[in-house]
């Protein structure tokens, strides 16, 4: 299999190769090319040591962005790419991160580590696809699976429990039925996790095309515990039912948090560390539906939501 690479990418692969380091391209942009989508972030993985990456590309092209877990970010044609060195990874301890990282010499020691099997494949031109893990057969059945055993992958790092739904909900995938029952049994350990993490997961959940069926209730209790199970229901279709898309996330928290009323929502996008404009734009949606029920007419579509809601919310900032 041949992947079109981004210019600066197989560069910085060439140059690794070159050098006589293993290199390859590794995780996100490796799953959306082969979806056929537009890769934007780039990311490698390498067996050089950070500071052999370093040497080879000089202090001034590179950013030692993360040393002790391995990472450098080369500055390459206008854009950085984040070069990592393959690596297995001690315990976790805080439920997030892992406290020692050891640098291994085998790509697939480091793909091991990583959470879903469409994320642990890794690509360069004279190899081809590595995936040990079957990310592609998965990718092609539409199915979201952990590598390994989900609950360590869980235990481990718990926000993985939201990428989880997240991943799912914007390529509309099936979880595998393990990895589901792993992440709702896993779910209270969400507790540990930052509210501005949080908020983050859910927010690209909320964007996706229909995230309504990947609204779990097990992992909402945890991480809005002010959303009853019944209110959490009613809401999905609702949120179906609103324009997608980053810049009507209001409208979905609107359609999410309806029935919390303007303080609740207020409180709840407050303790989620949302920023002051979707906060606003949210609450005003509330208000002006209070009275009409989850349901509230101008939630339901693109036209009344941005002709109507954003310019109350926000005025000239937000256009039409």
């Amino acid at each position: 299999m041949k992947l079109t690479l981004d210019p600066g990418a197989a560069a910085l692969l060439d140059a690794l190769h070159a050098a006589g380091y293993a290199a390859y391209a590794v995780g996100g942009c490796v799953r959306d090319s082969l979806l056929g989508r537009t890769a934007h972030d780039w990311d490698l993985c390498t067996s050089a040591l950070p500071q052999q990456v370093m040497e080879l590309f000089g202090t001034e092209q590179c950013i030692p962005t993360g040393l002790q877990h391995g990472t450098v970010s080369i500055k390459y044609g206008g854009q950085l790419y984040e070069t990592t060195t393959f690596r297995t990874e001690g315990s976790y301890t805080d439920g997030r991160h892992p406290d020692a990282v050891q640098f291994v010499p085998d790509v697939r020691e480091d793909l091991a580590r990583r959470d879903f099997t469409i994320n642990a494949m890794a690509y360069n031109a004279a190899e081809g696809l590595v995936d040990p893990f079957g990310g592609q057969k998965d990718l092609q059945n539409g199915l979201l699976r952990a590598v390994g055993e989900p609950q360590q992958r869980f235990t481990e790092d718990a926000l993985r429990i939201l990428r989880l739904y997240r991943f799912a909900a914007r390529f509309g995938f099936t979880l595998d039925a393990a990895t589901a029952r792993a992440a709702r049994q896993l779910a209270p350990h969400l507790d540990c996790i930052s509210a501005e993490r949080i908020q983050e997961e859910l927010a690209k959940l909320l964007v996706a095309p229909q995230p309504g069926a990947y609204l779990e209730p097990a992992v909402l209790a945890v991480v809005l515990p002010e959303l009853t199970p019944a209110a959490l229901e009613a809401a999905k279709p609702v949120v179906d039912a609103c324009p997608a898309g980053e810049e009507n996330l209001p409208v979905r928290w609107a359609a999410l948090l309806g029935t919390l009323g303007e303080a609740d929502t207020r409180r709840v996008l407050k303790r989620l560390r949302c920023s002051n404009a979707c906060i606003e734009e949210t609450a005003v949606l509330v208000r002006e539906t209070a009275g009409e029920g989850v349901c509230g007419s101008f939630l339901l579509g693109h036209e009344s939501g941005h002709s109507i809601a954003r310019p109350t919310a926000c005025g000239s900032r937000v256009p039409p």
